[in-house]
């Protein structure tokens, strides 16, 4: 019968996009767990517990499991529930106009960029951003024509007793929370633009899951700690320790046990994607500005210009997640993951799940999927690992 391991360990965990409640990650996540201790015969008990964090004075309910036995080993369970800040805050009409300028950037970045598609080609970098690529510029064509014909709803329901309006409102009734629950926390999330009305939202993100990770380091029974990220969540949780690589560099940086971060776990990452549609890039002339966001955004980030500048400028940031371990899990039928290609991360942390679940479908599947949370309990952990 195997052990329960040693050690006194936290995961913080951060959800992704869509209708999340309260919870909901801690319920995922934990199921996860206690499905891998009993298929391995692990003896354990769960708690729900209560804690004040003084800083903040808030108070969070995390879960920890612990021998069954008995002992000083225990793992505990925190996640950082963020989807309440984007709740209703974004209209149809916004996302459109997002997406409209996400399209239309596309072609364009893929026509300046072929020097950094030459670089990564070789190695399979950036065969799945291509495709995505052609699906975008073909929804862009389709999108087109599709919203001027709901345009043309209106005036023709003068015409036909009002049909027209009556669809317009159907359509909308439906759609809108698929738009505003799930393009609506992308399109929040990866505004950058500090003159959007979006960006404070963005930074309380941050600020939350920052707040979070700090408490769970200043705790003194703690002796380390995993950040663990799905779907947007993983690029919370990767803004998160790149935010504390920057703050670390500062003069007057907080006094943080930085060292029991001991690991970086992404599942249903859209991190690629994100770091080539969304992330701010500098024009061709723009080679200090360029090197400026190539510094901000430095956590485990490959190059993404590849012109040398004229002059080098020094970089104020002090890498100390460079070494920090990151397994990434994906699947083929889930349009959101993929490999993750432009970061440092060894090939065999580049993890293909098979979840056997429909394209798209996938994308929900990692929470249940156990041989996962096998493989990065074997890495954390000390469990024996088995993908099967």
């Amino acid at each position: 019968m195997a052990r329960f391991p040693t050690g006194r360990t936290a995961f913080v965990v951060i959800h992704g996009i869509g209708e999340q409640n309260p919870f909901d990650t801690l319920d995922g996540f934990g199921r996860g767990m206690v499905q891998l201790f009993d298929q391995q015969g692990i003896r354990y008990r769960l708690a729900h517990r209560l804690r004040r964090h003084r800083q903040g004075g808030w108070t969070e309910s995390y879960l920890r499991i612990t021998p069954k036995g008995g002992g000083k080993s225990f793992i505990d369970l925190h996640e950082v529930y963020w989807a309440y800040l984007t709740e209703e805050q974004i209209s149809t009409a916004e996302i459109r106009r997002w997406l409209e300028d996400t399209l239309a950037g596309v072609k364009k970045f893929f026509d300046e960029n072929q020097q950094l598609i030459r670089e990564y080609e070789q190695a399979d970098q950036v065969e799945q951003l291509q495709k995505l690529n052609k699906k975008l510029l073909w929804g862009a064509r389709l999108y087109k024509p599709l919203s001027a014909a709901l345009q043309l709803l209106d005036p023709l329901s003068r015409l036909t007793g009002g049909w027209g309006e009556t669809m317009l409102k159907w359509l909308e009734e439906k759609a809108s929370p698929y738009l505003t629950g799930y393009l609506g926390d992308v399109a929040i999330y990866t505004t950058t633009d500090r003159k959007s009305k979006f960006f404070n939202l963005r930074q309380q993100i941050l600020r939350d899951s920052l707040a979070m990770l700090r408490a769970v380091l200043a705790d003194g029974d703690v002796e380390r700690v995993i950040l663990c990220g799905h779907s947007l969540g993983s690029v919370i949780a990767y803004d998160t320790l790149n935010r504390l690589q920057i703050e670390a560099s500062l003069p007057d940086a907080e006094d943080l046990p930085l060292d029991k971060i001991k690991g970086l776990v992404t599942f249903g990452s859209p991190l690629d994607k994100i770091a080539f549609f969304f992330r701010q890039h500098a024009g061709r002339d723009q080679w200090l500005r360029g090197q400026i966001l190539g510094q901000l955004h430095s956590f485990k980030s490959k190059p993404l210009c590849f012109v040398d500048p004229p002059v080098t400028i020094d970089d104020p940031v002090k890498h100390v997640f460079a070494d920090l371990p990151w397994v990434n899990y994906w699947d083929r039928q889930d349009p959101v993951s993929g490999r993750l290609n432009l970061y440092r991360i060894a090939p065999e942390d580049n993890i293909e799940l098979k979840l056997g679940k429909p394209w798209g479908v996938a994308h929900v599947a990692y929470w249940e999927h156990v041989p996962m949370y096998a493989d990065f309990a074997g890495r954390f952990l000390g469990m024996g690992k088995d993908l099967g």
